[in-house]
């Protein structure tokens, strides 16, 4: 599948501003499921600087640097995203001692995801409710992240909200509805109770706008 996409965003300013330089993580990543291609950046007012990189995980960025002022700044990225998954399930769960949570991860990644691993204060309930889904599919892995999935889905009313922060998972468990960012935060507290690593990530969902 070969997907087009266009982003564009545009800040207005009530008056003339200085612009800092600018990170712009933009641009997805190019792997084994998906490959960029055709990738475009337009910025406007053009800076005077523009550099490609990588953050701490590896995620594309751009850096812009700016001079003078400006009562407005936009920015519009385009590519072709050639999609190469079509088997979402194909995947080898090891070591083996995964197929059951909680389990605990090789000793060299630890490092590398307790970021991932540590739960927000103040999340009782939620880790309540993630023990009692889990238990009711014997801790099995695959069908505990297929529940908490189906659960959110038919339990919590979806509520649009463009502009805000996130609320907690607690307090999106407590109302059952929010938004997309309620839910992820909400799944991954979840998993996160229970020993399994899990981030936030952004990106493109291929779907009917309403």
């Amino acid at each position: 599948m070969l997907l087009t996409v266009t982003h564009e965003t545009r800040y207005q300013y009530s008056g003339a501003v200085w612009l800092e330089p600018h990170t712009m993580h933009l641009r997805p990543a190019s792997t084994p499921f998906q490959v960029i291609h055709d990738f475009r950046l337009e910025i406007d007012p053009v800076p005077i600087l523009l550099s490609e990189g990588t953050d701490a995980e590896g995620n594309p960025i751009h850096l812009a640097g700016f001079s003078g002022t400006t009562q407005s700044l936009t920015l519009r990225s385009s590519f072709h995203a050639e999609c190469l998954l079509d088997n979402p399930f194909g995947y080898i769960l090891y070591p083996f001692e995964a197929v059951s949570i909680p389990f605990l991860y090789p000793e060299p990644q630890k490092p590398v995801l307790q970021p991932y691993l540590a739960g927000a204060p103040g999340q009782g309930p939620v880790r309540e409710y993630a023990r009692q889904l889990a238990a009711a599919v014997q801790y099995d892995t695959l069908a505990f992240l297929e529940t908490v999935t189906g659960r959110i889905f038919s339990d919590f009313a979806y509520e649009y909200r463009e502009f805000g922060n996130p609320f907690s998972p607690a307090e999106t468990l407590a109302h059952r509805k929010g938004a997309c960012r309620d839910f992820s935060l909400l799944m991954m507290e979840m998993c996160r109770s229970l020993g399994l690593a899990s981030r936030f990530v952004s990106g493109y969902l291929l779907g009917n706008p309403h």
